[in-house]
């Protein structure tokens, strides 16, 4: 229960920094957020960490990158992280 607690509480501080609600944006701070939930295991953690490194927000843009979070986030049984492979791959 912590876990999932904790997963939930980044997840939305991750969004707030990400689009800027309620709080500057900052791709930094939501990547950091990204890389603790996909550390702790969350497919949509890795997706959206894929996702930042496919558009270069936050860090710089590696398909390389972006293919291995993706690919992790489809492990973790992330419909949208195998999708976001499979369309990265076939780029």
């Amino acid at each position: 229960m912590k876990k999932f607690i904790l997963l939930l509480a980044m997840m939305f501080w991750t969004m707030y920094y990400t689009e800027g609600e309620g709080v500057k944006q900052n791709h930094f701070k939501a990547v950091e957020f990204y890389q603790k939930a996909c550390a702790l295991d969350d497919g949509e953690g890795c997706n959206n960490l894929g996702f930042m490194y496919d558009k270069g927000e936050g860090v710089r843009q590696s398909t390389q990158k972006a293919l291995e979070y993706y690919g992790e986030a489809c492990d973790l049984e992330s419909q949208l992280g195998c999708e976001n492979y499979a369309k990265t791959k076939n780029q």
